[in-house]
């Protein structure tokens, strides 16, 4: 038979374009994320920029590329030890409850790519029978001679394994993050839609997603024949972050000036303890139930200066105070709305209550948080309750 890279041909098909644009994506959005200031944003360009690299891989073993560069083979490999970490402190950062040593969870990355260098300096013919038992085991194996071992301790031998064990593992941390930071939430539905949160929730569920499938792909060792697949899942991923990117203007955030605090003293891990703080007061003391509240009287009251608590409102939840304090009160509106004890109450009564100072400003806040004015959310509680 003749040697087979020079015959084998290119595969060109539905799978072989969608990976290769989602591949381009994944690294054009890669550039603005990591290159920005928001370390949150930051974790998203790192895992961006994995699973960018291991789309190029699947790309180029799938459409048969390879052959003509097989020092790409299992390139990126080392990097299926590196994203369930990044997306747990991606998560983390979101919420505020980013860790100190955070350096720690990247030491199985780190050990594996040190490991990994026993394949990467073996030759061309050696990658090409790896890529030949991954892709075309039907193909004769070219005669090859190892100068040294390229899986000493047979731990690539079960790699994938261990990286859906590690997939595993952080699951339940991630859950945990997760299922306490909707405890502090009033509305579970209106934090899901929040446009600071849900290009998460998004890409959690479609990581989710695949890492069940690959999770299938281990248990029934089909080997790299789901690769392909998998790599369409993370181009669907890419294209759904997108999507919420330009939905939300989340590039425009990143990047907008920072001129008006550039001289703040206040560090990240200080902006997030404050903010932790902040979001205590307002749901065991519920100050915004007083009209009366300012950003200067709040900012006495978790002791932080005004231009600090300004600072993290714009930077860490990017709203202004009166945007952000509109959300608390139409929230404590709707309760008010729904509650038996206030049915016979009038709307304008219960503005005041939930913290509006006037008729005009709770019906304004209401309908652009809500979509409708608070008369017709009413009749819609007074309908349902009717039925029942």
């Amino acid at each position: 038979m003749e040697y087979w890279p020079d015959i084998l041909g290119y595969r060109i098909d539905f799978f072989t374009i969608f990976i290769l644009l989602g591949m381009v994506q994944g690294f054009f959005l890669t550039i603005f994320f990591l290159l920005g200031k928001n370390r949150t944003y930051q974790y998203l360009g790192a895992i961006l920029f994995a699973a960018a690299l291991v789309m190029t891989e699947i790309f180029l073993c799938y459409s048969g590329v390879i052959v003509h560069i097989p020092h790409f083979v299992d390139l990126s490999e080392p990097f299926n030890f590196f994203i369930p970490a990044a997306i747990y402190l991606m998560v983390a950062s979101l919420i505020g409850k980013h860790p100190k040593n955070w350096y720690w969870h990247f030491l199985p990355f780190g050990f594996y790519f040190l490991y990994h260098f026993n394949f990467f300096l073996q030759d061309e013919v050696f990658k090409l029978n790896a890529f030949r038992n991954a892709y075309h085991d039907y193909l004769p194996e070219l005669p090859n001679h190892q100068s040294f071992h390229a899986d000493p301790w047979g731990i690539k031998k079960y790699v994938n394994e261990l990286g859906v064990l590690q997939s595993m593992l952080y699951a339940w941390p991630i859950y945990q993050l997760l299922v306490n930071f909707f405890k502090q939430q009033k509305d579970f539905w209106k934090t899901i839609l929040n446009p600071i949160y849900r290009w998460c929730f998004a890409f959690l569920f479609l990581k989710l997603l695949a890492t069940t499938l690959w999770l299938f792909k281990v248990v029934l060792d089909v080997g790299d024949a789901w690769d392909n697949i998998g790599a369409a899942f993370d181009t669907f991923t890419i294209y759904a972050l997108n999507f919420f990117i330009l939905k939300d203007g989340l590039l425009q955030k990143e990047n907008r000036p920072e001129k008006k605090y550039q001289k703040s003293a206040l560090s990240q891990t200080q902006m997030e303890s404050i903010l932790r703080k902040l979001t205590t007061e307002m749901q065991e003391q519920q100050p915004y139930l007083n009209p009366k509240l300012t950003l200067k009287t709040l900012a006495e009251r978790i002791k932080v200066s005004p231009h600090h608590l300004s600072q993290i409102l714009n930077e860490q939840l990017h709203k202004t105070y009166y945007e952000w304090i509109a959300e608390y009160r139409v929230s404590a509106a709707k309760d008010l709305l729904k509650a038996e004890k206030y049915t016979h109450y009038k709307l304008e009564e219960i503005g005041k209550l939930a913290g509006f100072n006037s008729r005009s400003v709770f019906y304004k806040a209401f309908k652009k948080l809500e979509g409708v004015a608070p008369s017709e959310f009413k009749e819609k509680i007074t309908t349902y309750k009717k039925r029942e």
